[in-house]
């Protein structure tokens, strides 16, 4: 899949006046559910990024919506299910991640976030997607991914700077010839719905290169190592349900021979999951040899050997490994 470049030209915005007091209650709010931000209210207010993935957030604060100059906001795995009612105030957001939440509907604020370029909403209970998500005509790459949409506005035909739209794993039958107008497209991920047939329009589309209707075994068994590099336990749940092979080996995968899901892994709940669909823990690969500065000297084999079991852990995956008798 082809990597987004959010746009790097944004202009700065003069330094807006902030209220001081409505981050501070975000900073409390933060401080509240043990999620580490700066005490300074003005360095809060000046922040482009935001990282609040795996926080076990169920509801976000009013005054998040102060935080005006933020472009990119990552609430992935956390447990919302609406958005503050006044969200579109965010209005310099260029990538927006609601991934692996409990969304059952997409908010109306979204919708009014006109620089947005990169919308994420895999992993929830969305049935519906509004047809108001053609307004959103800056996107470049837009996910709902494990869903449960029944169907696709003829407006996201709108989307015409589109490259990359996954909407895979829902239970669509039908796709609207509208998206033939897309004629950036480069990825179309539609696996895994009940779709028989494609308009001429849409496989017409001049740039259209990765596009998947049906699913391989091997694709799947990549998804499923992807959700776990993610923690994504709730997806990698389900890729294992409908097939996904949990001892899949990734050849070549980053600068290893191999990986598969049990070496990616991280956080216990991932960990049990694997080990309770009988990932193999055994499953041996040879360290990687550092590059030698001396150019001549490419053989790159450690001689060296790992597994699972023997590499470095986070401390509740080892009590765990323990308690189970893999490791002493």
């Amino acid at each position: 899949m082809q990597k987004i470049s959010y746009s790097k030209n944004i202009k700065q915005n003069k330094m807006k006046s902030y209220n001081e007091s409505e981050i501070k209650s975000f900073i409390k709010w933060a401080k509240n559910n043990k999620i580490f931000v700066s005490n300074d209210p003005k360095e809060i207010f000046e922040q482009k990024k935001l990282d609040f993935k795996n926080k076990s957030i169920s509801k976000l604060p009013s005054e998040i919506c102060a935080l005006t100059n933020l472009e990119e906001l990552d609430l992935t795995c956390n447990h919302l299910t609406a958005l503050p009612k006044d969200f579109s105030k965010l209005e310099n957001l260029v990538s927006l991640k609601l991934g692996s939440n409990n969304f059952d509907e997409v908010s109306s604020a979204i919708f009014n976030l006109k620089k947005l370029e990169s919308l994420d909403f895999e992993s929830n209970q969305i049935k519906t997607m509004p047809k108001e998500i053609g307004n959103l005509t800056n996107l470049i790459h837009l996910s709902f991914y494990h869903n449960q949409l029944h169907q696709v506005p003829e407006e996201l035909g709108n989307l015409t700077q589109l490259k990359e739209l996954d909407l895979s794993s829902n239970s669509l039958t039908h796709l609207p010839a509208t998206i033939g107008k897309l004629i950036h497209l480069v990825y179309l991920n539609i696996w895994s719905n009940k779709i028989e047939d494609v308009p001429e329009a849409i496989k017409a589309l001049p740039h259209l290169k990765d596009f998947e209707l049906h699913i391989s075994q091997s694709n799947l068994n990549r998804k499923l190592i992807e959700a776990v590099v993610k923690d994504n336990v709730k997806l990698a749940e389900t890729l294992i349900k409908i097939g996904a092979d949990v001892n899949f080996k990734w050849q070549g995968y980053d600068k290893y021979e191999f990986t598969n899901a049990l070496f990616e892994a991280k956080s216990l709940d991932m960990v049990k999951l694997l080990l309770i669909a009988k990932a193999d823990p055994n499953t041996k690969r040879e360290r990687t040899k550092s590059i030698s500065i001396k150019v001549w000297e490419d053989d790159r084999h450690s001689g060296e050997f790992e597994t699972f079991l023997n590499k470095q852990h986070a401390l509740e995956v080892t009590k765990y490994l323990k308690s189970i008798g893999l490791i002493k």
